[in-house]
């Protein structure tokens, strides 16, 4: 079952990856240098501020990562489930977000001048 409780296609099952994003996965499957690595969990502050998206973090005062996408999904369920129910049902905006985390050298984003 997705994170959505919807079932997955064998094929997505052992990759731990939703079918919603199948197509960006296919790619990153087929480009061994764009394969994403880490995900992490953001929340956004207020709604009216699309700058105001912070990192979730644990109680150790460590990021948040996950290796699987479904994992970090369920964990951003577990700890903001008012916030993930009310995005599915469209009753809110999106406030909660799941990023995959790319290396520097997967980034192809250009670099800041030092």
């Amino acid at each position: 079952m997705d994170p959505w409780g919807k079932p997955v296609p064998e094929e997505m099952q052992e990759t731990g990856k939703t079918p919603i994003f199948a197509d960006c996965q296919k790619e990153c499957t087929n480009n061994p240098s764009r394969e994403v690595r880490m995900y992490k969990l953001q929340v956004q502050e207020d709604m009216n501020d699309p700058a105001s998206w912070h990192d979730v973090w644990g109680a150790d005062g460590a990021l948040l990562t996950f290796k699987r996408e479904d994992e970090a999904r369920r964990k951003l369920e577990e700890l903001y489930p008012v916030l993930v129910k009310a995005e599915r049902y469209e009753a809110a905006p999106k406030m909660t977000r799941v990023l995959a985390i790319l290396r520097d050298d997967e980034d192809d984003w250009p670099r800041k001048k030092s």
